[in-house]
């Protein structure tokens, strides 16, 4: 069985008296008794989803659930990379602002996040993650009664680590196993972080066999080889397309981009028999089931794979599909309006009657929960950097700065997105233009994030294994 962990956190009690949620907030509205069921996707590009505008047909079951829920077409995340983005998902506040935006930090006791909300509120928590950068190292066990780390095993595998990539067909019996133990009594929360189509692409043939070319006989002809991804991580991860040495060729960037796909696919075909497993549960019906990711991934739109280290929507653009219980459906199948995961956290307050903290940045879910939503918002969005390029994304434009082009002078560019959608015509932004000023409001206000953030909390020692799974991962930390 994977490692289980206890959660620590300070007295919930304490926390819902600084934030104003408890028990006795208000009278409940009808989430109260539902099970909610969150499931994320790591670095799954909205882009490649089928049900989205993605030709191939790479999504079949998301795009089932999004026939019986609500598609939020326009869904970001603050941060291309997972250990900034899951605290904002779970805590509604932007990276800055909660302090892990680097690998040397985790989420601080103090903050509040949804599995101790809902578990004030009555439920029955339950989390399992996939992805190392999503767990404990990050202290992102708050609140749950049940944490796995399905990563981490008793015994050490072929290569003598006691970290496994997991299998996304795994959390079929996650969630058996949950059913099974859970209380009754209590309403469940369940929560799986699944690592696919996250790097290493390497889903089963039959997932990709009808979309690679039949001849390709290069690298990683069969999935990606773990030593090449170990390469790539080392490199930067900032491979690009060409003909030199650490470069790769345009049939290799094709192939993988075919892996991609049926990653993607092989990731699908687990959430169908997640699905199927919560109807056999009888739960599927009655919960609030949320289907998302924590980032997107680059296929060279803009030159380099992966993702962390741009702020293009290919790395921040992901799916959102919610079906809400029985009884709860909205009207509006998909909304354009512009969101963020981060306000998944003040939508369930506001369907428990329980008031959201005020220092959050999610808002409620626009036309399921807010009728009149802000047509002028701006999503704030930041990469993975100490000194990170940073931009304010509206429903049609984007405002980019690069504090480090130029030798560290800065870049300012504006990208017309109604124009140019695939953001490769940016329009420099003059000094002492109404777009320069913009962009100085932007970098104060990201300024004032951080200086608004609670203090920092280490993150947990990386053991070696640790390290060599996240290297294996394609990260460069």
């Amino acid at each position: 069985m994977p490692t289980q962990l206890r959660p620590k956190s300070l007295s919930l009690l304490i926390l819902l008296a600084l934030f104003g949620c408890g028990h006795d907030a208000a009278p409940v509205a009808p989430l109260a008794g539902k099970p909610v069921v969150l499931i994320v996707f790591d670095a799954l590009a909205a882009r490649h989803v089928h049900h989205l505008g993605y030709e191939t047909e790479t999504t079949p079951n998301l795009d089932r659930l999004a026939k019986e829920g609500v598609t939020f077409a326009k869904a970001f995340s603050p941060a291309p990379y997972t250990l900034a983005s899951i605290p904002s998902l779970f805590t509604g506040r932007l990276p800055d602002r909660h302090g892990v935006y680097d690998g040397d930090h985790a989420l601080p006791a103090v903050e509040l996040t949804l599995a101790e909300l809902l578990a004030a509120n009555g439920y029955q928590t339950f989390g399992a993650v996939a992805n190392i950068q999503g767990g404990s190292l990050r202290n992102l066990q708050q609140g749950f009664e049940v944490y796995e780390e399905l990563y981490r095993t008793e015994e050490p595998n072929a290569k003598g680590h006691g970290v496994s990539f997991v299998q996304p067909g795994d959390f079929v019996q996650v969630l058996q196993r949950w059913d099974e133990m859970r209380d009754r009594q209590r309403t469940p929360f369940f929560y799986a972080h699944v690592l696919q189509p996250h790097m290493p692409y390497s889903p089963p043939s039959r997932f990709f066999e009808d979309l690679v070319d039949s001849k390709y006989d290069g690298p990683n002809a069969k999935g990606m080889d773990p030593d090449w991804v170990i390469d790539f991580a080392r490199s930067g991860g900032k491979m690009v397309i060409g003909d030199g040495p650490d470069e790769v060729s345009l049939p290799h960037a094709n192939h993988i981009l075919s892996l991609y796909d049926g990653h993607i696919r092989y990731a699908d075909d687990a959430l169908g028999r997640m699905l199927d497993e919560l109807k056999r549960a009888g739960i599927f019906d009655d919960a609030l089931i949320v289907v998302t990711s924590d980032h997107g991934e680059a296929m060279w739109e803009h030159g380099v794979l992966g993702h962390s280290r741009t702020i293009f929507d290919e790395m921040v653009h992901v799916p959102l599909v919610v079906k809400l219980p029985a009884g709860m459906e909205g009207t509006a199948n998909v909304v354009s309006d512009l969101t963020s995961i981060m306000d998944l956290f003040p939508s369930i307050c506001a369907w428990l009657d329980v008031p959201a903290p005020e220092t959050i940045d999610g808002k409620l879910l626009p036309q399921l929960l807010d009728p009149e939503p802000d047509p002028m918002r701006k999503l704030l969005l930041r990469t993975f950097h100490p000194d990170p390029v940073i931009a304010t994304r509206g429903v049609n434009s984007k405002l980019r700065f690069d504090p480090r082009a130029h030798n560290g002078a800065g870049e300012a560019k504006f990208y017309n997105l109604r124009k140019d959608p695939q953001e490769k015509l940016p329009i420099p932004v003059v000094d002492g233009t109404v777009r320069a000023g913009q962009v100085n409001r932007m970098r104060k206000q990201f300024e004032a994030l951080r200086a608004s953030a609670a203090p920092q909390a280490e993150g947990a020692l990386r053991s070696e294994q640790d390290e060599k799974m996240i290297e294996g991962l394609g990260y460069s930390e």
